[in-house]
C-alpha cells in the first residue's frame, strides 16, 4: 500500500457524447494515468493487472478517490461537469471506503449526480451482498453507475440488476469494426436492445472513424466516445481553460 500512496497519478477524460450531437457532452469518462518509477505512462489495466492482493486495489480506489476530491472537485462542479471514475470491485465491496466516499461528497460540498463510477462488468457476475448493498447507497446519493467492458456474452444479461446500472459501455472489441463487420453491428444491436428493455442507456467506443459513428447512431447508441467526438486530454488542463460543458 505503501507504493500505492506514492505513485504519481493524473486523470485523462475523454468526452461521452451522444453520437449526433457530439459537440453536447453529456458526461466525461475519467482514466488513470500512472507512472513507472522512470516516468513511463502505464495504463489503469495493467496496472491494476500487476496488484496482487485485493487490499491494493482498494488502496487504489482511496488514492482516486482522494486525487479527485483534492485536485478536481471544485473545478469540476464550477465548470458543471459530470466525470465517471473507474473503481474496482474490491472497492465497492468495502464498506468503509464506500462510507469514506460518501463522507468526501459532503466534506468537499460535491453534489453526487457529479460523480459517477465505472465499475467492470465481470464484478456482478459474482452474487455479492455487500456490493449491491454499497451500489445501492452511491445511487442513493445521486451517482450513477457504468458498467465498463460488456461483450459477447449475453447471458450476462441473466445476472444484470437492471435497477442498479444506467450506462453499458460496450467492450471496445465490439465496437471497433462494427462499420465494417455485420456480425458485430448486430451484436452491438441486440445489445442494445436489451439494454433499452432495461432501461438502461448504452455507451460505445473508442470510435475512430465517422463511419463507425454513423453505424452506431443508426443502432441507436446512447452516448459514444473516442477520437471522432474528442481527443483525451488531462482533466486538469480542461479545468484551468475556459472551456464550459454543454448540458
Amino acid at each position: 500500500a505503501h507504493i500505492i500512496a506514492h505513485q504519481p497519478m493524473r486523470l485523462q477524460v475523454w468526452a461521452a457524447s451522444p453520437p449526433g450531437k457530439i459537440h453536447a457532452t453529456s458526461f466525461w469518462l475519467a482514466e488513470m494515468q500512472l507512472f513507472t518509477p522512470e516516468g513511463y505512462e502505464i495504463d489503469e489495466t495493467s496496472f491494476r493487472a500487476g496488484l496482487q492482493d485485493s487490499d491494493l486495489f482498494v488502496e487504489l480506489d482511496r488514492k482516486l478517490i482522494r486525487e479527485f476530491f483534492q485536485h478536481y472537485a471544485q473545478g469540476t462542479i464550477s465548470k458543471g461537469l459530470t466525470l465517471a471514475l473507474p473503481i474496482s470491485g474490491f472497492g465497492l465491496r468495502d464498506d468503509a471506503f464506500i462510507n469514506d466516499t460518501l463522507a468526501q461528497f459532503a466534506r468537499y460540498s460535491v453534489p453526487a449526480n457529479t460523480l459517477w463510477f465505472a465499475l467492470n462488468a465481470d464484478v456482478l457476475s459474482q452474487p455479492d451482498e455487500a456490493l449491491h448493498r454499497n451500489i445501492a447507497r452511491l445511487r442513493a446519493a445521486g451517482s450513477r453507475i457504468v458498467l465498463r467492458d460488456f461483450g459477447r456474452n449475453l447471458d450476462a444479461f441473466n445476472q444484470l440488476p437492471a435497477d442498479e446500472i444506467d450506462y453499458l459501455y460496450l467492450a471496445s472489441e465490439l465496437v471497433a469494426n462494427v462499420h465494417c463487420n455485420l456480425m458485430d453491428e448486430m451484436m452491438v444491436s441486440i445489445i442494445h436492445g436489451h439494454a433499452r428493455r432495461l432501461g438502461i442507456a448504452t455507451l460505445a467506443g473508442p470510435v475512430e472513424l465517422p463511419v463507425a459513428l454513423n453505424t452506431l447512431s443508426s443502432i441507436g447508441i446512447d452516448v459514444v466516445w473516442g477520437d471522432t467526438i474528442a481527443p483525451r486530454q488531462p482533466l486538469a488542463s480542461m479545468l484551468m481553460n475556459s472551456y464550459f460543458a454543454i448540458k
